[in-house]
């Protein structure tokens, strides 16, 4: 039989247990997850097979393989390993104390460690992306929600502070100045524009880095902690704006790039033939330079967030993971996966705002004057709420599709399963 070749990714499936082993197998699995969520993987071994990885290497998937037959585990591995003899480095002391036995230690449980649901890490197609996305957000929507609404609601607090304060100012002015105190307003006004900006900025970052970080806290079996979520991106805030910041203008000059050469085309074409209509054609092609390159560094904020890597080097970490084909039951290219995705989003965001529309219409029906204020109210909340449960929706599902490629291109899942990254050559 032909040995597989270099790069070639395994498929590794635990098909029985020998008596008395289900127990160290599965706290092998749940210390090298680091979710020490032992009751959930013993009930999800109950149901064998299970496929642990469909994308490991030759080496990392020979080091897993020892280790779960070491403890009692039948592994079948597709294809075959190499037979012939391999150098395989050993487990560092410092990490080999995550595969103790139950004789060896005992495993601690933190309080709660059993909410989370053990979620299998494998490659998806675009239903599974969407399916698991709705999970997800049914599953854990009100932390999700409270941490999406928090930027809502603190840039209403503070618009109403400022508000509050430019009507005291104004009345305590007005007093002392008569008509020149609109001046001494608009100065005043312009004074709190910048830190409420500044204040709503960062707020809105927050949020939106808290929300990666909790998708993908809960995608990989962990529990939502939302002050742990603004903390942890906290520290990446400042990096995390001027990346953003970065990919506009990266995206704002392939604009500029296609417009600049269609202009060209444009005086050419006059030049040659008496009129630049002739490059209308070329035009649409050039429209495919913005088309290509803005979706391939759209998965930046996830790099930022989860990966730790900013600016250039997270717009560069994009690119690699949106290039290239997968093998795979849908579409090919990543590329254009994501683009299908943007789509499907679109076609969601006019369903909810379908679904809305009804009901703002009925709280803005004709009504007395009193009652007026409170349908305009009730109707722009009900909208904000669409807004926040849509972008929820989308928000996870982009996390999926960013850990559905990392689990095709890099084997993530096996990585992250049996805690190896720290030993790769």
């Amino acid at each position: 039989m032909a040995e597989p070749t270099p790069g070639t990714q395994h498929s590794i499936t635990i098909t029985s247990l020998r008596d008395e082993a289900k127990i160290n197998v599965a706290r092998i699995l749940a210390a090298a997850a680091r979710t020490d969520q032992t009751e959930r993987i013993l009930k999800r071994l109950d149901a064998l097979p299970w496929t642990v990885t469909r994308s490991a290497s030759a080496q990392t998937a020979k080091r897993l393989v020892a280790e779960l037959e070491k403890k009692g585990a039948v592994v079948e591995v597709f294809p075959p390993l190499p037979t012939e003899p391999q150098a395989v480095r050993p487990i560092a002391p410092e990490v080999r104390s995550e595969w103790m036995s139950a004789e060896e230690r005992e495993p601690a449980e933190p309080p709660g460690a059993g909410d989370v649901p053990i979620i299998d890490l494998e490659p998806l197609t675009l239903g599974g992306i969407l399916d698991r996305g709705f999970t997800l957000c049914r599953n854990y929507f009100w932390k999700l929600f409270a941490i999406a609404v928090i930027p809502l609601v603190v840039t209403l607090g503070v618009l109403l502070g400022a508000g509050l304060i430019l009507l005291l100012a104004g009345l305590t002015s007005w007093a002392a100045l008569g008509e020149k105190s609109v001046y001494f307003l608009i100065i005043m006004g312009i004074a709190i524009l910048i830190p409420v900006a500044i204040i709503l900025i960062l707020v809105t970052y927050l949020a939106q880095g808290a929300l990666i970080y909790a998708v993908s806290q809960v995608y990989l079996g962990r529990k939502i902690v939302i002050r742990d979520a603004y903390g942890f991106v906290f520290d990446r805030l400042g990096r995390f704006i001027l990346t953003t910041i970065l990919f506009g203008l990266a995206s704002f000059a392939t604009l500029i790039f296609a417009m600049f050469l269609g202009s060209l085309l444009f005086f050419g074409f006059r030049e040659m033939t008496g009129s630049g209509l002739w490059s209308i054609p070329i035009w649409l092609l050039l429209l495919m330079i913005p088309t290509y390159a803005i979706p391939k560094w759209f998965l930046f904020d996830k790099v930022v967030i989860i990966e730790d890597q900013a600016y250039v080097d997270a717009l560069r970490r994009s690119w690699e993971l949106v290039s290239g084909k997968a093998d795979a039951t849908w579409l090919k290219w990543y590329w254009l996966r994501l683009v299908v995705l943007f789509h499907v989003f679109f076609f969601i965001v006019i369903s909810v705002k379908l679904l809305v529309l009804p009901i703002s219409i009925i709280l803005t029906a004709p009504l007395p004057e009193t009652l007026k204020f409170v349908g305009i109210g009730l109707s722009n909340l009900v909208s904000t709420f669409g807004d926040v449960v849509w972008g929820l929706y989308v928000s996870v599902c982009l996390v999926i599709f960013y850990y559905d490629i990392r689990i095709r291109k890099e084997g993530f899942d096996l990585q992250m399963l049996a805690g190896l990254n720290r030993q790769q050559e």
